[in-house]
């Protein structure tokens, strides 16, 4: 969908997740750099402004792209820059929307990733924390839990 369509958001949002599952099975840097400067660059954050219903997945999205390419090269501003925006997601979402749960399991990863390349104790930490906060969050335990 072109930009200026309504749902253009939507397309953008399906072409980065595309990129990312090509990245995961084929191992293409290319489409991890180009996911997050379509999430970064051609407007995807500002297509889902503060207060957006869906924002919180955007988010997650470059999250989740750059904290693939902090993996594979190990660059200390890539996961800081992943895990900077989650705390605007996880404050846009009611309190038991079942979304935060995923959040939180998705920070843990984020932490558990740094912990493994840097071997700092206040990553462990903050991994415990976000894992004891997903499990205790009442949607716990729902389907697809």
């Amino acid at each position: 969908r072109p930009p200026g369509n309504p749902y253009h958001d939507n397309t953008l949002n399906n072409l980065t997740l595309a990129l990312k599952t090509r990245y995961d099975k084929l191992d293409v840097g290319e489409d991890l750099d180009e996911t997050i400067n379509i999430i970064l660059f051609k407007d995807s954050l500002q297509l889902r402004p503060h207060g957006h219903p869906r924002r919180h997945i955007t988010i997650v999205s470059l999250s989740s792209a750059l904290c693939s390419r902090f993996t594979h090269t190990q660059k200390n501003e890539d996961l800081e820059e992943a895990i900077r925006p989650c705390p605007e997601s996880l404050e846009a979402l009611p309190s038991l929307h079942p979304v935060r749960y995923f959040s939180y399991v998705w920070l843990r990863n984020a932490y558990v990733s740094h912990y493994r390349v840097q071997h700092n104790l206040a990553d462990l930490l903050l991994t415990v924390e976000h894992l004891r906060l997903a499990s205790r969050h009442p949607t716990q335990g729902f389907p697809k839990r």
